[in-house]
């Protein structure tokens, strides 16, 4: 599936608010690049500082942006966006000490990483067991899954997945694993399939499970709680920090984050904006998208 940026709309109607013509802005999950473009294309002087921790994305970028890169338009280095302290130096000499007009951080899982079974996060596509957003890292949800005891798995799924009693899947788990170890995600997920049901019609069984999974592999929301405060201390006066989250943990994070630096600025939006139906119908993964925008200092 081609991958289509969520939100679109609604970011570049936040850019165009700004008070000025953004010229410096900072891509914190660049994936395939699709909001990149779509602000390159609407401020062609903008200049463009993006990072992400895949591999297959900075080589994305530079077959697909090559001519941005080329032209000194886009920079695109391998890191993680809460890495900021090890990019301090070049991000200031970027923008020269002005800092950025324009932040995003989308915290969703691209396309291309779900639909390719080798990258271990589908439940519906055969692959290792892996879950690694960047490949670089240790733990996988192979580990956890094979070397976890019970109450730890239990834990897990309650805290980050939000599952209720998932003392059945644990047990189910524990004793699978006991005759031969999990090696790829369709073994974890038909197994939490023969054990749940389906239960809500459009939604596999093993959606919270998979997504406790990533989060733990990836420390996904210890990342966004110590980088929100970073990201809005990298804004130029007055301008703006976009966040797109997937689920409800990560947006209490960013809402929580967010209100506790209102002495550095203040939330754009009070309520949450969401996709229209008209963007779910034509990009389904965009039905638990939220928008959330903080502008530093005095907000016009």
């Amino acid at each position: 599936m081609e991958h289509i940026p969520v939100l679109l709309e609604p970011i570049l109607k936040m850019a165009k608010e700004l008070s000025r013509e953004p010229k410096y802005y900072f891509d914190g999950t660049f994936g395939r690049g699709g909001h990149a473009r779509a602000l390159m294309n609407e401020w062609p002087q903008l200049q463009t500082f993006a990072v992400d921790q895949d591999a297959e994305a900075i080589e994305f970028a530079q077959t697909h942006f090559a001519k941005e890169i080329a032209a000194g338009r886009l920079v695109i280095r391998r890191a993680n966006f809460a890495e900021l302290q090890e990019l301090q130096a070049e991000l200031r000499a970027f923008h020269g000490g002005a800092g950025f007009d324009l932040i995003l951080i989308d915290l969703g899982v691209s396309s291309p990483q779900l639909d390719r079974g080798d990258r271990g996060f589908s439940f519906y596509h055969e692959g290792p067991l892996d879950m690694r957003m960047d490949q670089r890292g240790e733990v996988t949800a192979k580990e956890i899954v094979n070397s976890w005891d019970s109450d730890d798995l239990a834990k897990l799924f309650r805290e980050l997945g939000e599952v209720r009693s998932p003392g059945r899947v644990v047990d189910a788990i524990i004793e699978a694993r006991r005759r031969q170890a999990f090696q790829t995600t369709r073994e974890l997920a038909g197994l939490i399939e023969r054990c749940l049901g389906w239960r809500k019609k459009g939604q596999h069984p093993a959606t919270q499970y998979f997504l406790a999974l990533r989060l733990e592999v990836n420390r996904e929301l210890d990342v966004v709680k110590q980088a929100i405060p970073q990201l809005v201390e990298m804004l130029s006066e007055s301008g703006r920090l976009m966040i797109i989250t997937f689920h409800s943990l990560e947006d209490r994070i960013a809402k929580y984050a967010l209100r506790e630096l209102c002495d550095r600025g203040s939330l754009v939006n009070k309520k949450v904006i969401q996709a229209p139906w008209a963007e779910v119908k034509k990009n389904p993964r965009a039905r638990s998208a939220k928008l959330r925008v903080f502008q530093k200092g005095v907000a016009s």
